[in-house]
């Protein structure tokens, strides 16, 4: 029942995020060519990064819907000219949804627990038929990969999301993809149905992994983010909190494990090949930093930081500015920071600081005196601003506390020595974290968070 509340809550909260987002300078067109696509593959620990990812782009650039029957009018969609698409759409009809030039991230899972964790998927998601089908057949793993009616479902499942909708026909402007057009739609999306050949569909996700801007390795999460960090030119996320994951142990018997192996084959060859090129970009990018692998004592995300800080005005085509009015709708551009969130009370988004203690957050400015205020919604305990350290740079920084009503507003006086000759204005917040008190915020979860930033204020 919690877990049926805590979804009806989300949906609620999605829809009130996307009339937001309606009116949030959604006249202001894109000035990218580019779009960003990430292929999310279910059970490839997506939903976490999303979180993640969608701090780097602003939320009106954002598509706010993740599977293709909510998709509606395809040329209202292109109309948008959104900068980031993620979700459930598979890698080979993005240009349904944009005219831009894509450029796909992704994630890939070793097959057998991507396929164990579909099988443990389809055990909670209840009222629906193949759930019925399973605990009235009471079907255990090895069955469930060989039944005739679940097998499609643990079988070559990366392959399958990279393909999906290769070679379709679906006229780009005018067409409406909902719940209903959707059951027929569908099978143009299959590629199969469009002429591929499984042995063809295996040579397009090679392709396609080629072709990615980016790509991260489940099993390798935290060296997956470090790559993105320096792919992309963006400050290390540090630690990150695991969205929507089942904390039950794997158990497969090895029957199991050889019967998964064999129903993706192709899927296995995918991830060992995507594996060679992961870890050879790897082991580039060590080197293109310097990292000296018989120092032990090299830290890679103080690297990443440092090569962010040197080129990233450069690659985002970033001018310093003199002032900043900045809401956490803006890009997150910082570390150690939960997703965004919609405040109903507040009509506003806000971001909670952590898992870690030390969160911070960058921007760009011409280096003079400056007044800062920060808005803060929420905090995670009374007595939290009391042990709260702030620094700008590596300077620590008195600050001055304003109730304002239904929220704190911190402000902080900083000079220009402060600031980095480049322009960086890092504000570092640390202090101790805690678990999420159930329904604060309307939050309904077990992160560990600090405080609900809102907005910034910089002004000489």
């Amino acid at each position: 029942m919690k877990n049926l509340a805590y979804k009806i809550r989300s949906y609620i909260q999605s829809l009130m995020q996307i009339k937001a987002n309606s009116s949030l300078d959604n006249d202001k067109k894109s000035t990218s060519k580019q779009a960003y696509f990430f292929t999310h593959v279910p059970k490839t620990g997506g939903t976490s990064l999303i979180a993640t990812l969608d701090r780097f782009f602003p939320v009106n650039r954002i598509f706010p819907h993740q599977l293709w029957w909510e998709v509606n009018d395809t040329g209202k969609v292109r109309a948008q000219d959104y900068d980031f698409f993620r979700g459930h759409f598979g890698g080979g009809a993005a240009d349904l949804l944009t005219n831009k030039e894509v450029l796909f991230f992704t994630v890939l899972r070793n097959p057998i627990k991507l396929a164990y964790s579909t099988y443990q998927h389809v055990l909670r998601d209840q009222n629906t038929q193949v759930h019925d089908l399973v605990i009235n057949k009471k079907l255990d793993f090895e069955a469930f990969l060989s039944h005739p009616k679940t097998s499609h479902l643990a079988s070559n499942r990366i392959v399958h999301n990279f393909c999906y909708g290769e070679n379709n026909q679906i006229d780009k402007h005018n067409t409406v993809i909902n719940e209903k057009s959707f059951k027929i739609i569908r099978k143009h999306l299959n590629p199969i149905h469009n002429g591929l050949s499984e042995e063809d569909c295996f040579k397009k996700s090679i392709e396609f992994i080629d072709k990615t801007k980016w790509f991260g390795i489940l099993e390798h999460f935290d060296k997956s983010l470090d790559l993105l960090c320096y792919t992309m030119v963006w400050p290390p996320v540090g630690q990150t909190a695991k969205l929507n994951t089942n904390k039950k142990p794997a158990e497969i018997s090895v029957t199991a494990k050889l019967q998964a192996a064999k129903i993706n084959n192709h899927d296995f060859q995918l991830y060992e090949y995507a594996l060679k090129v992961f870890n050879e970009k790897y082991q580039k990018m060590l080197t293109n930093l310097g990292v000296d692998p018989n120092n032990a004592h090299h830290k890679v995300s103080e690297l990443i930081d440092q090569h962010y800080q040197d080129y990233y005005l450069k690659a985002h085509n970033v001018e310093l500015k003199s002032s900043v009015t900045y809401t956490v709708a803006d890009i997150i551009l910082g570390s150690q920071w939960h997703q965004r969130e919609w405040s109903f009370n507040h009509r506003s988004y806000y971001c909670w600081s952590g898992p870690g203690n030390h969160s911070f957050i960058d921007f760009w400015m011409i280096p003079k005196d400056y007044h800062l205020t920060i808005k803060i919604l929420n905090v995670v305990d009374k007595n939290f601003l009391k042990g709260l350290v702030i620094k700008i740079n590596n300077h620590t920084v008195s600050w001055k506390q304003h109730i304002k009503g239904s929220y704190h507003e911190l402000s902080i006086n900083c000079l220009k020595n402060m600031i980095k000759p480049n322009g960086l204005l890092r504000i570092s917040f640390i202090a101790q974290t805690q678990r999420l008190t159930p329904g604060l915020l309307q939050s309904d979860d077990d992160r560990n968070v600090g405080f609900a930033l809102s907005g910034i204020n910089i002004y000489e």
